[in-house]
């Protein structure tokens, strides 16, 4: 990807030079940029900019087709698992996206990130664990 050689920006993307070189508008490339750094920020992942746009003329489509629609394209991951690397992602629609997610309920989701003792005292700290006890009719030692 094409980098300013000088200046304040040195080593930053050259939006327009990249824009040229990938025949997309500068609006696009803000676009994909924008969303690919959301991605490049999280824990592990790896996935360059240059692969996140070689993924996108791969599935052929624009940055721009990317969104919160469901017929608007995702970067999912293998799996719904681990970080965003070149091999474990590929852009598919929301809808595809939300059929391969697992299910799994709040409270299951909070004891495998946090172990079942942390989870109680969070749970008796905002009182949530009563209250779903209560709705359920359940009996809960905490």
């Amino acid at each position: 990807m094409p980098v300013w050689k000088t200046g304040t920006n040195v080593g930053r993307l050259h939006r327009a030079e990249a824009a040229r070189k990938l025949k997309l508008s500068k609006k696009e490339i803000h676009k994909a940029y924008s969303n690919w750094i959301l991605i490049f920020r999280m824990d592990g992942s790896t996935l360059t900019f240059e692969q996140y746009l070689n993924k996108l003329d791969a599935a052929g489509i624009r940055p721009f087709d990317l969104g919160n629609g469901i017929n608007d394209f995702h970067l999912a991951r293998v799996n719904d698992d681990g970080p965003y690397t070149n091999d474990t992602c590929r852009f598919i629609t929301k809808r595809e996206n939300l059929a391969e997610q697992v299910r799994e309920n709040p409270w299951d989701r909070t004891v495998k990130k946090y172990g079942i003792v942390r989870a109680r005292e969070m749970a008796r700290e905002n009182g949530r664990l009563a209250q779903w006890s209560e709705r359920k009719s359940l009996k809960l030692r905490v």
